[in-house]
This record gives C-alpha cells, structure tokens and sequence, in this order.
C-alpha cells in the first residue's frame, strides 16, 4: 500500500460509509505525511498541482471530489462520489 511504502505508516485505517446518493471512501494513515501540509479540498489540490496526479484524475473521471489532510504524523485522504442508486 501506498501509505506503507511512500510516507512509511505503521497504522492505515480505511472507511466506507455512504450517505443518501454519496459514498464516501476515508484513508488515514500514521506516517509522514505527503510532501506539502494542510488541508487540500479537489479545486485547490489541482490548482497547487499537488497530490497525486493519476489519484486526481481517477477520481475525477468517476464524477468525484478529492480531499487531502496531510500533516507530519498522518494524512488523511478522502473521496466523496455520488451513486445513481436508480440503476
């Protein structure tokens, strides 16, 4: 995992949860964090060019919204997309 191998986490805990049409995926590590801090919600991790590119890009090819919490103890990486529960 990404988390293991990248910002060296011992602990990586992930969620699933969903709320009316939205499913929200939560990953939340112990290591090091990304190479920048702070809060990042979709518009501002593209505008800064920062995270992930081909994560950013996934995720907004499925219709969804990235948001990255990174901090020198821990990240926490989430992904809000919206399910037509119609089909």
């Amino acid at each position: 995992m990404n988390a293991a191998r990248h910002g060296g986490a011992k602990t990586v805990a992930v969620s699933v949860t969903q709320a009316d049409s939205d499913v929200t995926i939560a990953v939340r590590d112990d290591g090091i964090g990304f190479s920048f801090l702070g809060d990042y919600d979709h518009e501002a991790l593209f505008t800064n060019r920062l995270g992930p590119l081909s994560l950013k890009h996934r995720v907004e090819e499925a219709g969804g919204r990235l948001h990255i919490s990174s901090t020198g103890s821990g990240s926490v990486l989430t992904v809000r997309i919206s399910v037509d529960e119609s089909g």
